[in-house]
C-alpha cells in the first residue's frame, strides 16, 4: 500500500472502468471520475489522501481515497479492488486504513456515495457502520449516500 501518484491515472483508470463495467455501469471520466486523472492534486493538495494497492509485480490492485469536506465531514471515495484480489481481507484493510486516518485527523463523520449494483461493498460499508442518509447519491451512478459516525481517536497511552 503506497500513496496514489499522478503517475498512476491510467492505471487507476483501467482498474475501476474494467470493475465497473463488470457490473454493468460506465465510468464517469469527465465527471465524477475525472479525479483519477491526478490523485495528487484532487486529494492529497486538498488536504486528503488516496492509497493504491500493488501486487507483487508493481501493478495497481486496489485503491481508497479520502476528501475533507469540512472541518468535521469527509468523504470516502474510489474504493475499488480488483475481482482477483477480492476475498482476502484487502478491501476491509483499505476502510480501515481509510477510516483511521480520517478519524485521526478530527473527522467526526465520513459519508460515502455508491451504487446499488455494487452490493459487496454495500455490505462492506453496512458491517464497518455505515448507515443508508436520506440523500440522494451523487450521480445516477452512485444513487446511494451513507454516513458513518468516526469515534475519537484511541490515545496509545
Amino acid at each position: 500500500m503506497r500513496h496514489g501518484l499522478r503517475k498512476d491515472g491510467a492505471a487507476l483508470n483501467g482498474l475501476i472502468r474494467g470493475i465497473l463495467e463488470s457490473y454493468g455501469l460506465s465510468p464517469d471520466r469527465e465527471g465524477r471520475d475525472a479525479d483519477l486523472d491526478d490523485v495528487e492534486t484532487f486529494y492529497h493538495a486538498r488536504g486528503g489522501i488516496f492509497i493504491v494497492l500493488e501486487d507483487f509485480n508493481g501493478a495497481v490492485v486496489g485503491s481508497c481515497g479520502v476528501l475533507p469536506l469540512s472541518h468535521e465531514r469527509c468523504e470516502l471515495r474510489k474504493l475499488y479492488l480488483a475481482h482477483a484480489f477480492r476475498g482476502h481481507s484487502l478491501g476491509k484493510l483499505l476502510l480501515r486504513y481509510a477510516m483511521d486516518w480520517a478519524r485521526n485527523r478530527g473527522f467526526q463523520e465520513m459519508e460515502l456515495h455508491t451504487a446499488v449494483r455494487l452490493k459487496e461493498a454495500v455490505g462492506l460499508y453496512r458491517r464497518f457502520g455505515f448507515e443508508r442518509s436520506g440523500f440522494k447519491g451523487a450521480t445516477d451512478r452512485c444513487e446511494l449516500h451513507f454516513r458513518c459516525k468516526l469515534a475519537a481517536p484511541v490515545s496509545e497511552w
